[in-house]
């Protein structure tokens, strides 16, 4: 990787994930697999690698590079597409699969929908759309801010499903 060479590195570390699955969360794998990611020539292995022995890690990166204002363009457009499709959710965490479906939720009915499961599995990642939610003034109509989730005002699973993510957040972050 160091001296350019993206393609063989990612079918390097396709080798010795099959060999050691454990090295998905080593600190340099991440590094390794964004620098391929953005070049064209390794980028079809490398989606490949992160949707396939990089597991619950590669989902991750995968939403990562979706959702991120960095890197190319196009880039951006292939994870967004990759995180749209069944196969990237077979892959993704229950929590990365909260934050998909809250990502393409457009109706109340949508949200409702997620909120049990977000408030069982969602992490702090989930938390910006569920407080989304709360906002009354999130849409802007012929230039004044009006509530866009008008249907979701007194709904209890909403309030739950923050609660339940802040308390596992602090929970997590208390440590021994």
């Amino acid at each position: 990787s160091a001296d350019g060479r993206l393609e063989g590195s990612i079918a390097a570390l396709g080798r010795a994930l099959a060999a050691d699955p454990g090295l998905r969360s080593a600190p340099p794998v991440e590094g390794i697999v964004r620098k391929a990611v953005a070049n064209p020539a390794a980028r079809d292995e490398t989606f490949s690698l992160l949707l396939g022995p990089m597991g619950t890690h590669g989902a991750d990166l995968v939403y990562s590079l979706a959702t991120s204002e960095a890197g190319p363009s196009d880039l951006r457009a292939r994870a967004d597409e990759l995180v749209r499709q069944p196969p990237f959710l077979e892959r993704a965490s229950p929590a990365l699969r909260v934050i998909v479906r809250l990502r393409a939720a457009r109706t109340c009915s949508d949200v409702a929908a997620v909120l049990d499961s977000a408030r069982a599995d969602g992490d702090a990642r989930a938390l910006r759309f569920l407080r989304a939610y709360q906002d009354t003034r999130s849409c802007k109509v012929k230039r004044r801010r009006v509530d866009c989730w008008p249907c979701l005002r007194g709904v209890r699973k909403l309030v739950e499903a923050i609660e339940a993510i802040v308390a596992r957040t602090a929970d997590a972050g208390a440590g021994p």
